[in-house]
């Protein structure tokens, strides 16, 4: 089999997304919610880390 032989990326049979897929990827709403929520586990993690024992410096 030749490289000419070969697809580069074949998405002729790849899903299409449905009518509510592509409400909830546009709805600026939740788009909002998850973003914020994204930031508040980040900001655990961080506030965990900082909390970490100040003797430990990771080494």
């Amino acid at each position: 089999m030749t490289m000419t032989d070969m697809p580069y990326l074949d998405t002729s049979h790849a899903p299409l997304p449905t009518r509510r897929t592509l409400r909830h990827r546009r709805g600026l709403v939740r788009q909002s919610v998850r973003f914020i929520g994204f930031n508040l586990r980040i900001l655990r993690v961080l506030r965990r880390t900082a909390r970490a024992d100040p003797a430990d410096n990771g080494g």
